[in-house]
């Protein structure tokens, strides 16, 4: 089992719709073919933040459905490109996780295609 986990940080992308990007967040959750369970939560720690993790056992489908989705919709691309940051466990938890995508551009991500 592994988890996939979004994290935006609203205050880095002035003017992203955070309630549109729970909503298609949610869509995917109700993935039963892809997603196991979901734990979706906020708050504030130097700024606001909202957390996405879903448990799968098929992370490469559901991170290609997500970058579908969100990170690459026309209506959110740029402002997801400003705030937000993508990781996935390893085998040994959070111990060996891959970032996937990263508002810095100099924090390295993994390129390949199987998670």
């Amino acid at each position: 089992m592994r988890y996939l986990s979004v994290q935006i940080q609203p205050e880095r992308s002035p003017n992203i719709d955070m309630d549109e990007l729970s909503r298609l967040f949610q869509i995917l959750a109700n993935r039963a073919d892809l997603v196991r369970g979901h734990s979706f939560d906020n708050g504030y720690d130097g700024g606001s933040y909202y957390n996405f993790t879903f448990e799968t056992d098929r992370p490469s489908e559901l991170w290609l459905l997500i970058q579908q989705l969100v990170f690459q919709a026309p209506d959110h691309e740029e402002k997801m490109a400003g705030a937000a940051m993508a990781m996935c466990s390893g085998d040994q938890g959070w111990n060996d996780y891959v970032q996937l995508y990263h508002w810095d551009p100099n924090v390295p991500v993994f390129l390949g295609s199987a998670l």
